[in-house]
């Protein structure tokens, strides 16, 4: 659990690294550009500029990958080899949903590197002219100041980052195995899941129903009432037998999604080291526990003798429901239910249903961790209640960091930036119609939010370059209008 939390304090470092570091400089990268255009050479200039941090986006972009590959490999040791092996921790009350979240934010870091950088004409644009410049370096690399041996390791570095970000696979390079593994590896647990929830609360339930009943027979209308305090159990293996049908119905789609429609297509995804026959183990549990249910129902003379006197009875209700204390529209209600559970349940159709085959939510509840491994197990849970102390003076100060930190995200108004085409239209309107002018300064706060993203940008000289020329075209329009 250690591991898995210091993976999430990584994971969310690194999200925070991106948005800080790595977002703005590449959002706002050709930002400034005068209105002749620029001078000969100042783009490869720019491009040189953001060459280091460049860098930086490939390191940052590999840890990434390897953070996420640690975060899987640690969920994959939570399972033994072997699917009958020991349980190494029990972690059935342990929730797994921060991780996923942590997870999911880091791998949307990199969807959102990708678009950016896909969708940046300027900077792919500036980045071809700057490999044409380096082209022509080598007639003569003395008169860029290069010798012709570290050109030529330069435009080797030059490729290696092209091939990593600017080709649009930061995302799909890596992680489409990793997201098949975490599909599969899911699925898998939820199959387990279910089969030890129908070990553990369906079959004996169903397969000691009718037990302990006198030697002289059951009274009058106890039949029925042994029927009635059935029916909310019946009504959860209704539940968890669609459940089921959803859980397979996925774990055949994922298989299909694996290669091409086309018998001589594209392999979608490389599936050499994927262990198919795990997954078929689980599968073949679930669907197992499917045939039992069904066995187990058919066999069962007592459920299905007081199944049969407890629909007579509700028959017979339709003359007084009043005298059942029910109600005649609760009554075709419950009936209908009677007849569906009847037809999902009793009918010997539980596995033969066509749509077994044929998405359920994915929960993944790894279990087996080396706990009888990690060292000082004992010095640790003496600390447990002074530390249990200390974190319950500390929550609230985290859960007003977090609202604090929503709320700044929620307020933040840098986007502006990009609409500044409505600034002279607001002025214009609130000089015009003397409303609101007492909030005038709130537009004003919104464009000081530009600030601080305006100052992670590299290919300029210096970041108040830009904030110069933002300073210029805000007076302008302001001074204009007034």
């Amino acid at each position: 659990m250690k591991i898995l939390a210091s993976l999430c304090c990584e994971l969310q470092s690194l999200k925070h690294e991106a948005e800080n570091k790595f977002y703005n400089a590449v959002l706002y990268y050709g930002e400034g550009e005068p209105e002749t255009g620029l001078e000969e050479g100042e783009a490869q200039l720019q491009m040189g500029r953001m060459m280091p941090l460049l860098q930086e986006l490939n390191c940052f972009v590999n840890r990434s990958y390897e953070v996420v590959k640690n975060v899987i490999q640690q969920f994959a040791c939570l399972y033994s080899v072997s699917r009958n092996g020991p349980k190494l921790i029990d972690v059935t009350e342990v929730h797994f949903l921060t991780v996923f979240e942590h997870l999911g934010d880091l791998l949307g870091v990199l969807i959102t590197l990708d678009e950016m950088i896909d969708n940046h004409s300027t900077l792919r644009e500036h980045w071809t002219l700057y490999k044409r410049m380096l082209k022509s370096a080598h007639h003569d690399p003395g008169k860029f100041g290069m010798q012709a041996d570290k050109l030529r390791l330069f435009e080797k570095l030059m490729m290696t980052l092209e091939g990593a970000l600017l080709d649009g696979m930061i995302f799909q390079v890596k992680t489409m195995r990793w997201t098949r593994d975490i599909i599969l590896a899911s699925l898998c647990c939820e199959l387990q899941s279910l089969k030890h929830e129908a070990e553990n609360k369906f079959y004996n339930a169903v397969l000691y129903y009718g037990e302990g009943e006198p030697e002289t027979g059951l009274e009058e209308g106890e039949a029925q009432l042994q029927m009635g305090r059935m029916m909310p159990l019946l009504q959860e293996l209704n539940c968890f037998v669609n459940r089921s049908y959803e859980v397979v119905k996925n774990v055949i789609q994922q298989f299909a999604c694996l290669y091409s429609v086309s018998r001589n297509g594209p392999k979608l995804i490389d599936v050499t080291e994927v262990h198919f026959l795990t997954v078929f183990e689980h599968l073949g549990d679930l669907l197992g526990v499917l045939i039992t249910l069904d066995e187990m129902i058919d066999n069962h003379s007592t459920l299905r003798e007081h199944w049969t006197l407890y629909k007579r009875m509700l028959k017979s209700a339709h003359h007084d429901p009043g005298k059942f204390g029910m109600q005649a529209d609760k009554l075709r209600l419950f009936e209908k239910l009677m007849m569906t559970l009847e037809g999902a349940l009793l009918d010997g159709m539980i596995f033969q249903v066509p749509g077994i085959h044929l998405l359920g939510n994915i929960v993944w509840f790894p279990g087996k961790f080396l706990l009888e491994k990690m060292p000082q197990m004992q010095r640790v849970m003496d600390k447990k209640a002074i530390q249990s102390v200390s974190n319950h003076q500390t929550m609230w100060l985290q859960q007003r960091n977090q609202l604090l930190a929503k709320v700044r995200r929620a307020c933040d108004c840098s986007f502006i930036y990009w609409h500044r085409v409505v600034f002279p239209i607001y002025l214009t309107d609130v000089f015009d119609n003397l409303v609101d002018t007492h909030r005038l300064h709130y537009m004003f706060g919104a464009l000081r939010d530009c600030v601080p993203a305006m100052l992670c940008t590299k290919h300029l000289k210096s970041p108040q370059d830009l904030l110069d020329l933002y300073d210029k075209e805000i007076s302008k329009i302001f001074m204009s209008i007034c």
